[in-house]
């Protein structure tokens, strides 16, 4: 009975160290999809500058691939695992924040940087309201993620202080995707850390 108890035990450490695992890979993914998109994107833009046509629609389109190309992935791997079907609602949180941000008004800086602290909101509160219960979770990365992004937010308010043009636009855009990068590998490295100890207890 004993033996059963902690082959049990074993089994649970196992699922939560591989759920956890899965998340922390995930990171890495949405990052270099997002930073790919808005790559090519800004590329593909100042070709469009050189060879007089608007590629900006390209731009917003390549990011949009990204975010779901991001789903699909997440719903391929997440399904090899034990996964609470919280999807529907995940997704939901997840647009509030774009939505509200982007719907008020401001200058074309604004809605060039304005989805990096409309994504710590995201993260912030997909966290508290869909994954704080998660069984499987040793640890709610979305949480400690969103709340970096938003700690960091406050470094957009000197691109203000630079007259508009679109090399600020430009390189304001390129610093957000480049914070996101460096938080979320952050988010990964600390998900991992923390998946380990549910192996070994260290």
């Amino acid at each position: 009975m004993e033996d059963e108890i902690k082959l049990g035990e074993l089994a649970l450490k196992l699922e939560k160290y591989r759920y956890n695992i899965i998340k922390a890979f995930l990171w890495p993914i949405y990052g270099m999809l997002i930073s790919s998109a808005s790559i090519l994107g800004i590329s593909l833009f100042l070709f469009g500058k050189k060879f007089n046509f608007n590629a900006l629609p390209i731009f917003w389109a390549m990011l949009l691939i990204a975010g779901l190309f991001g789903a699909i992935i997440t719903m391929r791997l997440m399904k090899y695992i034990s996964y609470e079907k919280k999807r529907w609602r995940r997704g939901i949180v997840m647009f509030i924040p774009f939505f509200i941000l982007y719907s008020l008004p401001g200058d074309q800086l604004y809605y060039m940087v304005i989805w990096y602290p409309a994504l710590g909101l995201a993260l912030l509160l997909t966290g508290l309201l869909v994954e704080r219960n998660s069984e499987l979770s040793v640890t709610n990365t979305l949480i400690f993620v969103g709340i970096l992004i938003l700690i960091s937010s406050p470094i957009l308010l000197l691109f203000w202080k630079i007259p508009l043009s679109e090399e600020l636009m430009i390189a304001s855009y390129l610093i957000t995707v480049s914070l996101m990068l460096i938080n979320y590998l952050i988010g990964a490295i600390y998900t991992l850390l923390r998946a380990e100890r549910t192996i070994y207890g260290v």
